[in-house]
């Protein structure tokens, strides 16, 4: 807890450094993204694949922050060396070429990593996977050494959810601009669509019943 507490105050103090030096909302949804490109896999992959474990998310940020810091360090010393830069155009695509890049090198690192690694202790992924019950799809192994655990197959279910959930965010935030700027009629449109995504999502979605009943 007292290390949790050090490390909040760290990253209040380094943030607020950072944002002292941003000169746009933007370059900091920037930073964020490339410093986060590639671990999003790692994320979704771990309620999934049972040979995820604690280094491959441990690989996953560090090789993002590193891949980062690499490239932006390349094109600083190429601009004062009048060299060319390690990807051309404009500011948009330059930012697209480098996240892309630095998601697939943290894509392989964390992988290989995963792949080297030891998994998790036997006893540790069975409880996981009887209180969870993740997708059987990545489980097959784990779920042997369950034994007669329900199978849990809502992959589709989940996927279609996580579409829904997207254009839902996407859908409120873009109507509430809409209506601020007084666009009332595309801001009713996304309202509308958000609703019904909403809607969508509360009805796939599993009932506590359910979950009571398996």
């Amino acid at each position: 807890m007292n290390a949790s507490r050090l490390a909040t105050v760290f990253l209040v103090i380094a943030a607020a450094l950072v944002a002292l030096q941003l000169g746009s909302v933007s370059a900091g949804w920037k930073i964020v993204l490339e410093l986060g490109a590639g671990t999003g896999g790692v994320y979704l992959l771990r309620w999934y694949w049972w040979r995820v474990n604690a280094w491959s998310e441990i690989s996953a940020m560090m090789a993002a922050l590193v891949t980062t810091l690499a490239l932006h360090s390349t094109a600083l010393w190429m601009a004062i060396a009048g060299r060319p830069q390690p990807f051309s155009g404009s500011d948009p695509v330059i930012f697209a070429k480098t996240t892309l890049c630095t998601t697939g090198v943290t894509t392989l690192v964390w992988v290989t990593v995963t792949l080297l690694t030891p998994a998790e202790p036997g006893d540790t992924l069975v409880k996981f996977y009887r209180k969870v019950r993740p997708q059987i799809t990545g489980w097959h192994a784990v779920a042997k050494l369950a034994g007669d655990e329900p199978v849990t197959r809502d992959l589709g279910k989940n996927l279609l959810c996580w579409l829904l959930g997207c254009v839902l965010i996407y859908s409120s935030l873009f109507c509430i601009g809409e209506l601020c700027f007084g666009r009332y009629q595309v801001g009713f449109v996304l309202a509308i669509v958000a609703i019904a995504c909403g809607v969508a999502i509360s009805r796939l979605m599993p009932k506590p019943a359910e979950w009571q009943a398996n």
